[in-house]
């Protein structure tokens, strides 16, 4: 889902069975998480029987139930209710806020992972509910300290040792399980990203159908 209603993500397309890229369709976005929502719902409920398991990490992948990753970037433009216009879209986006943070809460158990993306950290465009649930949280250079702790929490202080404020490109903080470490990315060209995915391209499978199919076949 990409929040900027670019090209940015194009790249993706071919390996995500579901890609919005239309920011102003709020429809579609909804429609998206509501079909991811039922995917955590049914898995929940079957885990055991699919996975010998409760919890899907346990166990790991199967090709009929994959990890499933949901990726919204600019996640403000859905977040932020400053940036929805009317009372119609201000409802819309209080259902997309309450989608993601069931999405947070209750996904990694059943092997969905969600990641949320800004490039303007703040309480409204990540909100503290969503924030908090999140088991690992990265953030990368930014000038305040304000906008470290829309990311990373209440937990971090500015005095600590790995700090993203004025961190240049590439390098940020990485928050799992209430320790901070100081992290660097790699710059990875966009023809390259291209390449891996039109090579895996043919593994795409919409995880609703893989279980409906996993289910019959145990029916």
């Amino acid at each position: 889902i990409d929040g900027k209603g670019g090209m940015d993500l194009s790249s993706l397309k071919r390996r995500a069975y579901r890609f919005v890229d239309d920011d102003m369709d709020l429809d579609a976005v909804i429609g998206v998480l509501h079909e991811v929502k039922e995917v955590v719902r049914q898995r929940s409920q079957r885990l055991h029987a699919l996975l010998g398991t409760s919890n899907f990490w346990n166990h790991g992948p199967k090709p009929e139930v994959p990890v499933v990753l949901v990726l919204i970037d600019e996640c403000q433009t859905f977040l932020d209710p400053r940036q929805l216009v009317g009372k119609e879209n201000k409802a819309k986006g209080a259902e997309i806020h309450a989608l993601v943070n069931f999405l947070v809460r209750k996904g990694r158990s059943a092997g969905v992972v969600t990641i949320l993306t800004t490039q303007k950290p703040t309480a409204d465009a990540l909100p503290t509910d969503v924030r908090d649930n999140s088991s690992v949280r990265v953030c990368f250079g930014v000038q305040s300290r304000y906008a470290a702790e829309a990311v990373l929490g209440d937990d971090w202080s500015a005095d600590s040792t790995a700090s993203p404020l004025g961190a240049p490109v590439g390098v940020g903080v990485a928050s799992g399980e209430g320790v901070f470490t100081r992290v660097r990315a790699p710059y990875v060209r966009e023809a390259s990203v291209a390449d891996w995915v039109n090579r895996f391209a043919g593994l795409t499978r919409d995880p609703s159908q893989l279980l409906h199919n996993r289910l019959a076949q145990s029916s």
